[in-house]
């Protein structure tokens, strides 16, 4: 599918690469096809992802997750035969290539404008947003007010760095969702960070602000090129 109907007469199963930091990409996609259409949206998740992406669309009631197999050998045949079952029309994206931006083949292929990304993106409502960060802050021994730089690494899967600070640290907390920690995401004075779920949603907070240094480490690509999200210039880039 190369482009999008002018009307669609049922609900729809929106299919994307299901990496979760692809799903937070096509965020925008997800609303904007709601809103054109006036129908509920499904979209498919790794089962891994579902309470992630439920999360996302918790405050969006014709939106919903529906899981799929781990397995990505499999998951297209599954999705097929759910659109089926369920009488749900299919749109399905994907990436090509990974251009500049990364994620454009996701809306050069639906033929709708890249802006949609940002325009229709909705992160959803954190009501203990406060609590969160004097949480996170008492748990390192950071005083109110006071600047950290935040270090996102992922020592169990063999992804870490050596950064450079001055400042206290806070490291990714585990115990807190990849969207609640956009509350220290928008709270910390440097981010260092590497290509990931939480770097797609600091790209749709369109960090780092004029107040804060950003660094991002490639350690996960082997091509040796540089980070090409679409703020790319407002961070320092190390191999």
């Amino acid at each position: 599918m190369s482009n999008l109907p002018t009307n669609i007469g049922k609900d729809i199963l929106f299919y994307s690469h299901l990496g979760l930091g692809d799903n937070i990409s096509c965020n925008g996609i997800a609303h904007y096809l709601a809103e054109r259409y006036k129908k509920n949206i499904f979209v498919a998740s790794k089962e891994k992802n579902y309470k992630s992406l439920s999360f996302l669309y918790k405050d969006f009631p014709n939106i919903s997750i529906i899981p799929v197999t781990n397995d990505p050998h499999e998951e297209q045949r599954e999705i097929i035969k759910i659109a089926e079952k369920h009488n749900l029309y299919l749109i399905r994206t994907f990436i090509r290539s990974m251009k500049d931006p990364w994620d454009v083949d996701f809306y050069n292929i639906l033929d709708i404008d890249y802006n949609i990304k940002f325009d229709y993106c909705r992160l959803p409502s954190i009501s203990n947003k406060k609590e969160i960060i004097s949480k996170v802050l008492k748990k390192n021994k950071i005083k109110e007010g006071e600047d950290f730089a935040f270090v996102h690494q992922d020592k169990s899967r063999g992804f870490t760095f050596e950064y450079k600070t001055d400042l206290p640290v806070v490291f990714n907390e585990l115990d807190l969702n990849v969207f609640e920690m956009s509350c220290i995401l928008t709270r910390a004075a440097e981010l260092h960070m590497m290509g990931s779920s939480l770097i797609c949603i600091a790209e749709l907070l369109k960090l780092p602000t004029n107040k804060q240094k950003a660094f991002f480490y490639n350690i996960r690509s082997n091509d040796g090129e540089t980070i090409n999200i679409n703020n790319k210039k407002n961070w320092k880039y190390y191999v």
